[in-house]
Parts: C-alpha cells; sequence; structure tokens
C-alpha cells in the first residue's frame, strides 16, 4: 500500500512538471520576440546598430535604427553632377576672371610695353587701366606694338602719361607711344603731354605711329607736342621725315581710325610733307573724324626741296585735321562733323612762305 501511494506521488510530479514546462513553452511564444542573429526586436521603435556601405553590397545585421543616413552612410548623397561625371551635361556656366592691368607708375608702364613688345605676356581682351598721372621723364621711351594686343582698350581714367621723349635711331619708321597698331585697340579717357620725338624716317605722332588695323580714340587729348623731322635739303633728301600727325602719323590702305571728341593743342610738326594735327596720312580715305578740336597748331614741310614741287603743290601735303589720297581741302567734312580749329601756321621751309589756316590751298 505504501509503495503504491509512492508511484501516485511520483506520477503526479511528473505530470506537475511537464505541465509546467509546456506552460513555460507557451509563455515564451506569446513574449515579444527578442532579438537573434538576424531577427530584430519588435517593441518600440526600432534601434539600429547596422553599419551601412555606400555602395549597399553588404550590411551587417544587429539592431536597427532608424537615424538619418549621412553622405558616408549612403549612396543616395546630391552632391552636383561635375562634366566628369556626367557627360550628358551641357551649357554648363563657366567662371570668368576679369582681365584687366592697373598701371600706376613709370615703371609699371615701361615693363607692360617691354612685355607687350616681347610677346612674354598676352593682352588680348585686356583692360590697360591707367591709375595715376604718370611721367616718363627720367628716361627714353620705347615704343611697343601691338601685336599681342587684340581688341585690348587703353583706359586712362582722365589721367596723365607725360614727359615722353623718343630718339629714333637711323631709318627707324614708326614713332609715338605705340609704334605700330596691328590689332583692333581702344585708347580712351587720356592725355599725353609733352612729347618731343626725333625722327629720320617716315611716320611720327604722339599715340601711333602707324595704325595698321582698327583704331579707335575717344577722349584723347594731346597737349604740347613737337616732333623734329628730318626735312632733306635741295639735292639731297636722306633721312626725311614723312607722314607726321599729332595723334597718328599713318593710317595705312587696310585700316580703320576713328578719332572722335578729342584734343590736339600746341604742336609743332617738321618734316617733308603729309603733316597735320591728327593723321598725317590716311591712306585708307575712311578715317571717322568727328567732333574734335586743334588749336595752336604749326605744320612745318620742306616737300618744295623736292623738284617735283612747288610752292603750289607743296602746300596741298599738309591740311588741319588729316590728309588723304585726295590731297583736298577737308574744310566741309571737317565742319559738318563738328571739328573746330584755330590758330593754324604753315611754314614752307623751302620756299620760306608762311600761310594761316587754310591759306594756300
Amino acid at each position: 500500500m505504501k509503495t503504491k501511494r509512492l508511484s501516485t506521488r511520483l506520477l503526479i510530479s511528473v505530470i506537475l512538471i511537464l505541465t509546467l514546462i509546456f506552460s513555460v513553452s507557451c509563455g515564451d511564444q506569446q513574449n515579444p520576440i527578442k532579438s537573434t542573429n538576424n531577427m530584430t526586436e519588435t517593441t518600440g521603435y526600432p534601434e539600429t546598430t547596422a553599419e551601412v556601405k555606400t555602395d549597399m553590397s553588404e550590411t551587417k545585421t544587429g539592431s536597427v535604427t532608424t537615424e538619418p543616413l549621412t553622405t558616408t552612410e549612403s549612396e543616395t548623397k546630391t552632391e552636383p553632377i561635375t562634366t566628369e561625371e556626367s557627360a550628358t551635361e551641357t551649357n554648363a556656366p563657366t567662371e570668368t576672371k576679369a582681365k584687366l592691368i592697373e598701371i600706376s607708375s613709370a615703371d609699371e608702364l615701361r615693363a607692360f610695353a617691354k612685355a607687350a613688345n616681347s610677346g612674354s605676356e598676352n593682352y588680348a581682351d585686356y583692360v590697360i587701366s591707367i591709375t595715376a598721372d604718370i611721367d616718363l621723364s627720367s628716361e627714353n621711351w620705347v615704343p611697343f606694338s601691338t601685336d599681342y594686343m587684340e581688341y585690348a582698350t587703353i583706359e586712362g581714367n582722365n589721367h596723365t602719361i607725360s614727359g615722353i621723349t623718343i630718339v629714333g635711331a637711323e631709318a627707324e619708321q614708326q614713332l609715338g607711344f605705340i609704334k605700330t597698331n596691328s590689332k583692333p585697340l581702344y585708347i580712351q579717357n587720356i592725355t599725353f603731354k609733352n612729347i618731343k620725338i626725333t625722327a629720320s624716317e617716315r611716320h611720327a605722332a604722339a599715340v601711333i605711329g602707324q595704325n595698321n588695323s582698327e583704331a579707335i580714340m575717344d577722349n584723347v587729348n594731346v597737349d604740347t607736342l613737337t616732333v623734329a623731322g628730318g626735312t632733306g635739303k635741295v639735292g639731297d633728301l636722306t633721312g626725311i621725315c614723312f607722314r607726321i600727325g599729332g595723334l597718328v602719323g599713318m593710317a595705312s590702305s587696310a585700316s580703320t581710325t576713328v578719332i572722335k571728341n578729342c584734343s590736339v593743342k600746341n604742336i609743332d610738326l617738321t618734316g617733308f610733307h603729309n603733316l597735320a594735327a591728327l593723321i598725317g596720312a590716311d591712306q585708307s580715305d575712311k578715317a571717322v573724324v568727328e567732333n574734335n578740336t586743334v588749336s595752336n597748331i604749326k605744320l612745318n614741310y620742306s616737300a618744295g626741296y623736292s623738284e617735283n614741287y612747288d610752292a603750289a603743290k607743296a602746300r596741298t601735303f599738309c591740311d588741319i585735321f588729316y590728309n588723304n589720297t585726295t590731297w583736298s581741302d577737308h574744310r566741309d567734312y571737317d565742319k559738318d562733323n563738328g571739328n573746330t580749329y584755330e590758330n593754324v601756321t604753315f611754314y614752307d621751309i623751302a620756299y620760306d612762305v608762311t600761310y594761316k589756316d587754310l591759306e594756300g590751298r
């Protein structure tokens, strides 16, 4: 009987243990799922500890959060597309840098002229800005050419360049602040004062010795210019200088020369022939000359030393504003285009005759 009771109690204990195990097992199924391996917790907002690679090829598992991804965590970053990244991009804006040179001293101006002459710098489309009055009287000026200055602008900002002295070598041609202009060039708002040029060959002026391209001058002024050009003598025309102007010595047949709102005063030009206050000789016959003033001008010519010129013919090679291939008086054209003059004197060296204004034309 006692054995039977023990068996009954043992059976009951086994049943209770099995019931407890079954109850725990069922309870676990009803509880929230815990994170194991690749499973995630579902209670509340998800938390992440996962590392996300930018190439999205591999992720580490663990708890996952919803914090925003940074540009180092996701390949969906929004950096601008560059031309290297997309061959289909067109019309992208281009950043440009202003082409500007500011010159405020004689040393800077000489350095610029040297670079322009040598071609060590290319000043195409540049603005050459004069930012102060400049005195060049300390040493002779070496004229420069504009081969490397296509469409450049010399902006004077109403300043003055003074004291230019040029002594041409034997048989040296084209003398002036600029020796030869071969590219489109703009010069404006500047005064040249106290200029002295000695020349034994053709083409001399305060600003451009010879223009072979397009030259536009607006509000360019010359005050006190002396050109001592060779005049020759009877039977010997060696070393004569001709085509001398206040602004331009010679404008070639291929050139376009525009001179407007300019002034020339207190000048004394000496040479063989083709002397004028603005352009010594315009061989293009198309110079534009508008709203200019000239005053206190003396033009001394020696064409009469040639056996081909008497006094009347020699006189036709000098004019107030410019000479061209027609060798005619341009007074009507000049007046209609707003040009004015006063106190102009012509002196015939060979015949020792003086004319005032348009006398002798």
